[in-house]
């Protein structure tokens, strides 16, 4: 039987285990797929799959179990047989990996046109995290996509006033501090055009150094031969990281976000990850550094040549339990459905736990939540409401 989710700080429950596991496998890190799952345990794992956005990684470790094994202190050598998904679940597991693999070629198409479209605009333009970390996987484990972010340079009022004048701003979506909604176009993808390489660190002084080292390594990016622009190594390393932190904090992350974040680190050279190792006590983000390696380590098998961070237990185990509890990008989180107040009364509670991992990031997200609300108190009170539907809350630029 498939035991309930529990709220875990300490240890994972059984499924998590066995899905660590499968992960293992699809990302190459472990040897033998040990597990026995029952019918009703696979179906669970599925559909953690899909809830974490690892959907093709899990059915790469799926592919790499054999069919049976021998344990050969049987006397007499009977198989034994390693369970597989029921067939009706493992045909749907493989549309969905097949689908997949169509899926990150219409993206890495959108990214090629956008790029293309930008050019021809006279704009530098990168693409951010996704397809660019989509090809750090190995090709049995294709990534699942989910927006495009790209970053495109001349700061925000020259990158706003472009978009007006082609048409493609979304204007019913309010610009970030960081990014704006492009128009969803043929292709039916989400596209968060960028005007700043990240929505980057709460904590001013920490921000503008960050924000810095970030405009320095987005001018170094290069052309891949799928015809749109990535970053450097130590942009990714820095910029993801910072990426993982604030959902953490803000929203939720998932296994996807890791995982992506492993192969980062897998494929930067060893200059890099001591370049960016130095900076994060810096940055306030050395704890949420070792928070993913613990479970890129401990529970995922990666090894790396070089150390980003030391592993922490203690951190990675409180990041595990949210991802746990939240799903990719928090998404699943158990605020959702909430009342506007009960959902607030839920986070801020959540943050008060997170304070002795990231004390600065959360209370200065704390003091912009605050700003920000004031700003739109006017609005509010015309309104006569609370909340202002699901608008998301703009970052402060301080």
């Amino acid at each position: 039987m498939v035991s309930e989710k529990s709220s875990i700080f300490v240890n994972m429950n059984e499924q998590y285990e066995i899905l660590m596991e499968l992960l293992g496998e699809g990302v190459g890190t472990k040897e033998r797929f040990c597990a026995k799952p029952t019918d009703a345990e696979w179906r669970w794992l599925h559909a953690e799959a899909v809830r974490q956005s690892v959907v093709g990684v899990a059915f790469a470790g799926l592919e790499h179990i054999p069919a049976a094994s021998r344990d050969t202190d049987e006397p007499d050598n009977t198989p034994d047989i390693i369970s597989k998904p029921p067939t009706d679940l493992l045909m749907r597991w493989t549309m969905e990996e097949q689908r997949l693999r169509a899926l990150n070629a219409k993206f890495d198409a959108e990214a090629r046109r956008l790029t293309e479209l930008f050019d021809s605009l006279g704009l530098y333009s990168v693409i951010l995290k996704g397809q660019g970390n989509a090809m750090l996987y190995p090709e049995a484990a294709p990534r699942t996509p989910g927006d495009i972010d790209i970053y495109v340079e001349g700061g925000k009022s020259e990158v706003l006033k472009v978009l007006r004048r082609e048409e493609l701003l979304d204007e019913h979506d309010t610009p970030s501090y960081h990014h704006a909604h492009m128009k969803t176009g043929k292709s039916g993808i989400i596209i968060e055009v960028h005007y700043r390489p990240s929505s980057g660190l709460s904590t001013p002084w920490r921000n503008r150094r960050f924000q810095r080292i970030l405009n320095e390594e987005i001018k170094k990016s290069k052309m891949t031969d799928k015809g749109f622009r990535v970053p450097t190594a130590t942009f990714n390393l820095l910029m993801q990281l910072a990426h993982i932190q604030r959902h953490f904090i803000n929203s939720g992350i998932g296994l996807r976000q890791i995982i992506d974040f492993c192969y980062v680190i897998k494929n930067a050279d060893a200059g890099d990850v001591e370049r960016c190792s130095k900076l994060l006590q810096g940055l306030g983000m050395k704890r949420v550094a070792q928070a993913v390696m613990w479970i890129a380590s401990e529970l995922l098998g990666f090894t790396f040549h070089t150390r980003l961070a030391y592993p922490s237990q203690r951190w990675g185990e409180m990041l595990l339990a949210h991802i746990v509890n939240d799903g990719n990008f928090g998404q699943f989180a158990e605020s959702e459905g909430y009342t506007f107040v009960h959902r607030i009364a839920v986070e801020q509670l959540r943050k008060l736990r997170l304070m002795p991992m990231c004390p600065s990031e959360v209370v200065w997200g704390e003091i912009r939540y605050l700003i920000e609300v004031m700003k739109t108190m006017p609005e509010r009170i015309s309104k006569r409401r609370l909340a202002l539907g699901n608008r998301k809350l703009r970052t402060v630029d301080m």
